[in-house]
């Protein structure tokens, strides 16, 4: 029997503490369990008060860098794989298990997974493959796993919240570039793997839920604040894979997509008018800073510690399934909490007699909450509404959702 490789999650936190308290809550329940923890935080003594962060090895880092940010997670993992989650993400039960599975095919050095958005149903980031100028080109969902050899113009894509690599690997590439202060940086590290020779694979149900929450870079609401270090990256990037003689016209194409999503964000009452040509600015800024910058890949070492599990090796507990019901919600949630409680993985359907939409989250106290009307459609694919009663929208969301909470369907 083939002994499983040694894993490392690691997480990059700055400032969002409630977040990464969520994060580390959800991360209890992986049916994979032989894996360490490394959080790179700019506040250390605020990671370590929580209780879920005690077995987890908690490093110190100012910088808002995300590549040097995520380098110094490499250099203190201690395990044969090093898999990336954000702090404002939420991972599936099964997620660290289905995403290290491809890594069984010794040529394979990137897996990446899919990524729901904020309503928790819909898909932020599915499968994609990535040009030499860091445009996206959606694949189909496909087989469970997807995995290539790259070609000349495109490889395939990991996104950053949630990626795993062959530590060795990355280090023998020089690990994340620097150059890349945000954005891109992820990509960068999957060309330059496949100019090595590795392969890469996307498995599309190991899942993560992303909150996209407000940081340095964006608001709540997902409006820039500046765009230099995304034009920065974008020109380097094209400097670094791209034809040169394409590269103004790439850059120019970028420019007026930018412009156009200020100027809906504008329309929208997110920005104000007068902000739209700063931000250009700054874009533009970017393009020049970024086409002055040259590779940072520096050797990234290994940890001289021993790995070390951040979860005990027993089996996670049995999912637990509650549907409240009219006129017992106070008793039901009061189930709820004793359930969390004795740390069982729980999941809530808290349906209306509404049309409003399904949404999915993961509450702070530790359990998965499903809220919407029996009417109302599940992903914005589906028709605006619905005849059902509530026996059809439990059981229809339950079949969803069985594959990644351990549900058995009889």
């Amino acid at each position: 029997m083939t002994r499983s490789p040694t894993v490392s999650v690691v997480i990059p936190n700055r400032d969002r503490i409630t977040e990464l308290g969520r994060a580390l809550r959800a991360l209890q329940f992986q049916t994979f369990r032989d894996f360490e923890l490394i959080v790179v935080s700019n506040q250390p003594d605020a990671v370590a008060r929580f209780d879920a962060a005690k077995r987890a090895h908690v490093v110190d880092c100012q910088n808002r860098n995300i590549s040097a940010v995520r380098n110094l997670g490499l250099c203190n993992a201690a395990g044969q794989i090093v898999a990336f989650l954000d702090d404002d993400a939420v991972p599936e039960p099964k997620w660290l298990e289905r995403l290290i599975a491809p890594f069984d095919d010794p040529e394979i050095a990137a897996v990446g997974g899919l990524v729901r958005g904020r309503n928790g149903v819909s898909y932020q980031w599915g499968p994609q493959e990535v040009d030499c100028f860091g445009n996206d080109w959606p694949l189909d969902m496909g087989d469970r796993i997807i995995a290539q050899p790259s070609r000349a113009d495109r490889v395939l894509k990991t996104v950053g919240t949630n990626c795993a690599f062959r530590a060795q690997s990355l280090r023998d590439i020089g690990g994340f570039d620097p150059c890349y202060v945000f954005y891109l940086d992820e990509t960068d590290v999957n060309w330059r793997l496949s100019q090595k020779g590795w392969k890469s694979a996307i498995v599309t149900d190991a899942e993560v839920h992303h909150g996209y929450a407000a940081s340095f870079y964006r608001n709540s609401q997902r409006v820039p604040k500046s765009l230099l270090e995304i034009g920065a990256s974008k020109a380097y990037f094209c400097k670094r894979f791209g034809d040169p003689s394409e590269v103004p016209e790439e850059l120019d194409g970028f420019r007026r997509g930018q412009r156009n999503r200020l100027i809906r964000a504008m329309e929208l009452g997110l920005l104000a008018p007068g902000s739209v040509s700063a931000l250009i600015d700054s874009l533009e800024e970017g393009f020049v800073t970024g086409a002055g910058r040259t590779p940072i890949h520096k050797p990234i070492g290994t940890a001289a510690r021993k790995h070390s599990a951040y979860l005990d090796a027993s089996e996670p507990k049995e999912p637990v399934l509650i549907t409240t019901r009219l006129g017992r919600r106070k008793a039901d949630y009061g189930r709820v909490f004793e359930m969390v409680e004795q740390n069982f993985p729980v999941t809530v359907f808290d349906f209306s007699v509404t049309a409003r939409m399904l949404t999915v989250r993961f509450t702070e106290e530790g359990y998965w909450l499903h809220k919407g009307g029996i009417f109302g459609r599940g992903a914005r694919s589906e028709q605006l509404l619905t005849a059902r009663g509530f026996l059809h929208r439990t059981q229809k969301e339950m079949i969803r959702i069985a594959p990644q909470r351990r549900f058995e369907i009889t």
